[in-house]
Protein backbone atom coordinates (compact mmCIF):
# COMPACT_ATOMS: atom_id res chain seq x y z
CA UNK A 1 0.00 0.00 0.00
CA UNK A 2 2.82 2.41 0.78
CA UNK A 3 4.34 1.63 -2.61
CA UNK A 4 1.00 2.40 -4.29
CA UNK A 5 0.77 5.77 -2.52
CA UNK A 6 4.33 6.65 -3.50
CA UNK A 7 3.58 5.73 -7.12
CA UNK A 8 0.50 8.00 -7.03
CA UNK A 9 2.54 10.87 -5.56
CA UNK A 10 5.30 10.29 -8.11
CA UNK A 11 2.81 10.24 -10.98
CA UNK A 12 1.17 13.48 -9.81
CA UNK A 13 4.60 15.11 -9.56
CA UNK A 14 5.45 13.92 -13.09
CA UNK A 15 2.18 15.35 -14.42
CA UNK A 16 2.90 18.70 -12.76
CA UNK A 17 6.35 18.91 -14.28
CA UNK A 18 5.22 17.56 -17.66
CA UNK A 19 2.40 20.08 -18.00
CA UNK A 20 4.35 23.13 -16.85
CA UNK A 21 7.67 24.70 -17.74
CA UNK A 22 10.77 23.12 -16.27
CA UNK A 23 10.88 25.85 -13.66
CA UNK A 24 11.70 29.48 -13.31
CA UNK A 25 15.13 30.48 -14.56
CA UNK A 26 15.34 33.01 -11.73
CA UNK A 27 13.92 31.00 -8.83
CA UNK A 28 14.87 27.36 -8.24
CA UNK A 29 12.09 24.93 -7.23
CA UNK A 30 9.39 27.20 -8.67
CA UNK A 31 7.42 25.38 -11.33
CA UNK A 32 5.09 27.65 -13.29
CA UNK A 33 2.15 26.39 -15.32
CA UNK A 34 2.01 27.35 -19.01
CA UNK A 35 -1.25 29.24 -18.31
CA UNK A 36 -3.07 30.16 -15.08
CA UNK A 37 -5.97 27.83 -14.24
CA UNK A 38 -9.27 28.62 -12.54
CA UNK A 39 -10.04 26.82 -9.30
CA UNK A 40 -13.03 24.62 -8.52
CA UNK A 41 -13.72 24.95 -4.80
CA UNK A 42 -16.54 22.59 -3.95
CA UNK A 43 -17.96 22.91 -0.43
CA UNK A 44 -14.78 23.64 1.50
CA UNK A 45 -14.82 26.09 4.42
CA UNK A 46 -12.18 28.16 6.17
CA UNK A 47 -11.49 27.57 9.85
CA UNK A 48 -12.99 30.97 10.60
CA UNK A 49 -16.32 29.76 9.16
CA UNK A 50 -16.39 31.32 5.68
CA UNK A 51 -16.95 29.40 2.44
CA UNK A 52 -13.59 28.81 0.76
CA UNK A 53 -13.93 30.54 -2.61
CA UNK A 54 -12.52 33.31 -4.81
CA UNK A 55 -13.36 35.94 -2.21
CA UNK A 56 -10.83 34.36 0.18
CA UNK A 57 -8.06 34.33 -2.43
CA UNK A 58 -8.55 37.47 -4.52
CA UNK A 59 -6.27 40.45 -4.07
CA UNK A 60 -3.11 38.77 -2.80
CA UNK A 61 -0.76 35.88 -3.48
CA UNK A 62 -1.69 32.68 -1.66
CA UNK A 63 0.49 29.66 -0.93
CA UNK A 64 -1.60 26.53 -0.29
CA UNK A 65 -0.20 23.47 1.41
CA UNK A 66 -2.14 20.21 1.78
CA UNK A 67 -1.41 18.52 5.09
CA UNK A 68 -2.83 17.35 8.41
CA UNK A 69 -2.37 18.22 12.06
CA UNK A 70 -1.13 14.81 13.24
CA UNK A 71 1.53 14.60 10.50
CA UNK A 72 4.87 13.74 12.11
CA UNK A 73 7.27 15.35 9.64
CA UNK A 74 6.56 17.07 6.30
CA UNK A 75 3.62 19.18 7.52
CA UNK A 76 5.20 20.84 10.55
CA UNK A 77 8.42 21.45 8.61
CA UNK A 78 6.62 22.99 5.61
CA UNK A 79 4.30 25.09 7.77
CA UNK A 80 7.30 26.22 9.83
CA UNK A 81 9.25 27.46 6.80
CA UNK A 82 6.10 29.16 5.46
CA UNK A 83 5.67 30.85 8.85
CA UNK A 84 9.30 31.93 8.91
CA UNK A 85 8.95 33.40 5.40
CA UNK A 86 5.78 35.21 6.50
CA UNK A 87 7.58 36.78 9.46
CA UNK A 88 10.64 37.75 7.40
CA UNK A 89 8.53 39.50 4.76
CA UNK A 90 6.36 41.39 7.22
CA UNK A 91 2.60 41.74 7.52
CA UNK A 92 0.10 41.40 4.67
CA UNK A 93 2.38 39.81 2.08
CA UNK A 94 1.31 36.33 0.99
CA UNK A 95 -1.57 34.37 2.47
CA UNK A 96 -0.50 30.99 3.89
CA UNK A 97 -3.22 28.34 3.76
CA UNK A 98 -3.25 24.72 4.90
CA UNK A 99 -5.96 22.48 3.46
CA UNK A 100 -6.52 19.42 5.64
CA UNK A 101 -6.14 16.04 3.93
CA UNK A 102 -7.46 14.40 7.12
CA UNK A 103 -10.86 16.03 7.68
CA UNK A 104 -12.04 13.00 9.69
CA UNK A 105 -9.61 13.85 12.52
CA UNK A 106 -8.87 17.53 11.88
CA UNK A 107 -11.75 19.44 13.39
CA UNK A 108 -12.24 23.10 12.54
CA UNK A 109 -10.92 24.11 15.96
CA UNK A 110 -7.91 21.78 15.85
CA UNK A 111 -6.88 22.96 12.38
CA UNK A 112 -7.34 26.63 13.33
CA UNK A 113 -5.08 26.23 16.38
CA UNK A 114 -2.50 24.34 14.30
CA UNK A 115 -2.16 26.90 11.49
CA UNK A 116 -2.16 29.86 13.88
CA UNK A 117 0.78 28.29 15.76
CA UNK A 118 2.90 28.91 12.64
CA UNK A 119 1.54 32.38 11.86
CA UNK A 120 -1.44 34.38 13.07
CA UNK A 121 -1.92 35.35 9.40
CA UNK A 122 -2.42 31.75 8.23
CA UNK A 123 -5.74 30.18 7.39
CA UNK A 124 -6.98 26.58 7.59
CA UNK A 125 -9.39 25.02 5.10
CA UNK A 126 -11.45 21.91 5.72
CA UNK A 127 -14.22 19.93 4.04
CA UNK A 128 -15.68 16.48 3.61
CA UNK A 129 -13.17 13.81 2.50
CA UNK A 130 -14.50 13.60 -1.07
CA UNK A 131 -14.55 17.40 -1.44
CA UNK A 132 -10.96 17.62 -0.18
CA UNK A 133 -9.73 14.84 -2.50
CA UNK A 134 -11.48 16.44 -5.47
CA UNK A 135 -9.95 19.83 -4.74
CA UNK A 136 -6.44 18.48 -4.17
CA UNK A 137 -6.69 16.30 -7.29
CA UNK A 138 -7.74 19.30 -9.39
CA UNK A 139 -4.45 20.95 -8.38
CA UNK A 140 -2.32 17.86 -9.05
CA UNK A 141 -1.76 17.14 -5.36
CA UNK A 142 -1.86 13.43 -4.58
CA UNK A 143 -3.03 12.01 -1.26
CA UNK A 144 -3.65 8.50 0.01
CA UNK A 145 -4.75 7.18 3.39
CA UNK A 146 -2.41 4.43 4.63
CA UNK A 147 -3.66 2.12 7.43
CA UNK A 148 -1.30 0.56 9.96
CA UNK A 149 -4.27 -1.12 11.71
CA UNK A 150 -8.07 -1.04 11.40
CA UNK A 151 -8.24 2.19 13.38
CA UNK A 152 -4.86 3.83 12.90
CA UNK A 153 -3.74 5.51 9.69
CA UNK A 154 -1.60 8.24 8.25
CA UNK A 155 -2.06 10.21 5.05
CA UNK A 156 0.65 10.24 2.42
CA UNK A 157 0.53 13.41 0.35
CA UNK A 158 2.55 15.60 -1.97
CA UNK A 159 4.80 18.18 -0.33
CA UNK A 160 4.41 20.85 -3.02
CA UNK A 161 3.11 24.28 -2.10
CA UNK A 162 0.47 25.43 -4.59
CA UNK A 163 0.86 29.03 -5.79
CA UNK A 164 -2.33 31.04 -6.36
CA UNK A 165 -2.17 34.51 -7.92
CA UNK A 166 -4.20 37.58 -6.78
CA UNK A 167 -6.82 36.73 -9.43
CA UNK A 168 -7.49 33.46 -7.55
CA UNK A 169 -5.87 31.36 -10.31
CA UNK A 170 -3.51 28.42 -9.92
CA UNK A 171 -0.18 29.45 -11.47
CA UNK A 172 2.33 26.90 -10.21
CA UNK A 173 4.08 25.04 -7.40
CA UNK A 174 6.99 25.43 -5.06
CA UNK A 175 8.64 22.01 -5.13
CA UNK A 176 10.68 20.48 -2.32
CA UNK A 177 13.13 21.15 -0.82
CA UNK A 178 11.64 24.36 0.53
CA UNK A 179 13.13 26.96 2.82
CA UNK A 180 11.92 30.26 4.24
CA UNK A 181 14.35 32.12 1.96
CA UNK A 182 13.05 30.25 -1.10
CA UNK A 183 9.42 31.00 -0.24
CA UNK A 184 10.27 34.68 0.38
CA UNK A 185 12.16 34.82 -2.94
CA UNK A 186 9.19 33.24 -4.76
CA UNK A 187 6.85 35.82 -3.28
CA UNK A 188 9.15 38.74 -4.11
CA UNK A 189 9.74 37.43 -7.64
CA UNK A 190 6.06 36.91 -8.36
CA UNK A 191 4.91 40.15 -6.73
CA UNK A 192 7.11 42.34 -8.95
Amino acid sequence: MILAALIIIGLATYIVYKNGPEGSAEIPNLVLLAEPKSLSYGMLRTTDGRPFNQDVLKGRWSFLFFGFTSCPDICPVTMSVMGEADRSLGMNTFQGIMVSVDPERDTQERLEKYVKAFSENFLGVIGAPLETRTFSGSLGIAQAKMYSSKEDYTVNHSGHIVVINPNAEHVGYIAKPQSADLIADVFKGLAR
